[in-house]
């Protein structure tokens, strides 16, 4: 056990020492695709953009590949919708919205009602 912690210690010195160690290239292939499964989508896209490496390693999944791909779509499909301007969003959420059954209806802004 104390090998154990004794190595344990001298990863940690060598991380805080160098923090551009790449741990990824250290471990199989395998190991790997089972950390990058494990990313949410935005860590998936910035490990994706780290090194070819990370890139050909995420590539080699399917199930990753299609992750990444949903992922910067989503980004470029929010990033459309910030430029092109809230109000304009706003608007249409306005028009499409019905009031439903359980929904009191809201008192008018003329009247001065206090409870």
């Amino acid at each position: 056990m104390g090998f154990h912690v004794l190595t344990f210690m001298q990863i940690f010195s060598l991380i805080q020492n160098e923090r551009k160690i790449d741990i990824i290239s250290k471990v199989p292939e395998e190991v790997a695709l089972m950390i990058f499964s494990v990313m949410d989508k935005d860590s998936l896209v910035m490990a994706s953009q780290v090194c070819t490496q990370w890139m050909d390693i995420i590539l080699s999944s399917y199930k990753l590949t299609a992750q990444l791909k949903a992922a910067i779509k989503q980004f470029r499909n929010d990033k459309e919708n910030k430029t092109s301007g809230f109000q304009k969003s706003r608007i249409s959420l306005k028009r499409k919205r019905k009031q439903t059954e359980c929904e009191a209806p809201r008192p008018s802004k003329k009247r001065n009602i206090r409870f």
